[in-house]
């Protein structure tokens, strides 16, 4: 063993416990500074563009109040303070799951395994204290585009005995955003502050039809970097539904930040599955469906131990949807994961999973919710009549 180790393993157990929550903040750091400087430019033009449209959104989707900012760092800062907000709603999620479900919600040996890589492994037989410090340890970065997005995962540090990390993909990305606001406001319709009501017109063809090419060109956005479909003269009304944020709809924004967050937090959640079921000790090419759909039920059971029913519903129902969005995806460009089943297939399954979790008034909100899925399944089947060709 080095000798660097051994003398760490001889310090206090709390001087450990803070040198390494030091080390893994300080990776999360470093991510960070590579992620800003990509993704906002050094430019007057960009970051106050970016920060004045961040102030707007923040009070339509329910968010604290944004404040000005009068140069990059600044606003660098508050883009570091987003990232731990994420970082700290995950960890908590996962604390909730793991505590509520004990050894049924983890492997042992894969977490005595990450216990050890982060030189905290003791003689006594591992706790569930011992697993909650070492989930919250480890790194959570964020690496994308603001447009092109990616599937979340996990990747290893440098070294032999390197320590799993989570790559986050999705929460800062505009076109899930989009997509989100545009299945939720053609959906339902607000009726009062915390009230909504399904839109009558929701299923009329000509509008079905406008909001497909909407969905087909933020899709192949989102994908391939260019969309999927052409928006036509008269889709402009579909356009205000994507980037419109009226007062007169207050329980809106909150429902679309919801269905936003909870495709973000699955698709996180279900990279810690592999971590703490020990799927990441080896290649992700060589994960089975098995233990890929063991995934996506560790990270609805994270979900649906949230203590608000509404935002618990529609974070759920936001899950589905993107699944659904995702197989028009593999429909329209004839590719699927090696490894996962069709999405469309996770989206039934995890409606199968979540459905017993619920109370009866959260079933039948979750049934009302679900009714986004009908724009994702009408482009699914029309797509090849709104392509560029």
């Amino acid at each position: 063993m080095p000798l660097g180790r051994l003398l760490f393993r001889s310090l206090p157990r709390k001087l450990k416990e803070a040198l390494t929550a030091t080390r893994m903040r300080w990776f999360e750091r470093v991510s960070l500074d590579g992620y800003f400087d990509h993704i906002v430019p050094d430019t007057p033009r960009d970051w106050e563009a970016q920060s004045r449209r961040d102030a707007a959104a923040h009070q339509y989707y329910g968010l604290a109040p944004t404040p000005s900012f009068t140069n990059r760092a600044e606003y660098k800062k508050k883009i570091a303070w987003d990232l731990d907000r994420i970082r700290h709603d995950l960890r908590r999620r996962l604390g909730v799951m793991l505590y509520t479900y004990g050894v049924e919600g983890y492997d042992e040996k894969a977490m005595a395994e990450v216990c050890d890589r982060l030189w905290m492994r003791t003689s006594r037989p591992l706790n569930i204290m011992d697993v909650l410090w070492a989930v919250t340890m480890l790194p959570i970065v964020h690496q994308t585009t603001k447009h092109i997005g990616m599937p979340s995962t996990v990747m290893t540090t440098r070294g032999e005995r390197g320590l799993p990390v989570v790559v986050l993909t999705s929460f800062f990305n505009d076109m899930l955003l989009f997509m989100a606001t545009l299945m939720v406001r053609r959906t339902v319709r607000s009726v009062g502050p915390q009230h909504f009501r399904l839109r009558e017109e929701r299923e009329d063809i000509v509008e079905l039809q406008s909001h497909a090419r909407m969905l087909l060109y933020l899709t192949g956005i989102w994908i391939a970097g260019e969309p999927y479909a052409k928006l036509r003269d008269e889709d402009d009304k579909t356009k205000q539904y994507v980037m419109e944020r009226p007062e007169s709809e207050p329980a809106i924004g909150s429902l679309i930040a919801s269905v936003k967050s909870g495709w973000c937090a699955f698709e996180a959640l279900h990279e810690f599955g592999h971590i703490v079921f020990g799927d990441w000790l080896r290649p992700a090419e060589t994960w089975t469906l098995q233990e890929e759909i063991c995934a996506d039920r560790f990270a609805a059971a994270c979900l649906a131990l949230e203590q608000d029913s509404t935002t618990k519903v529609w974070m759920l129902a936001g899950a589905v949807a993107i699944l659904n969005v995702i197989g028009v995806a593999e429909h329209v460009y004839q590719c699927t994961s090696p490894v996962h089943s069709r999405a469309v297939d996770r989206a039934a399954t995890l409606q199968q999973t979540v459905f017993p979790l619920f109370t009866s008034e959260e079933r039948e909100l979750f049934v009302v919710a679900l009714q986004m899925e009908l724009l994702p399944k009408f482009a699914y089947i029309y797509a090849d009549q709104f392509s560029l060709d």
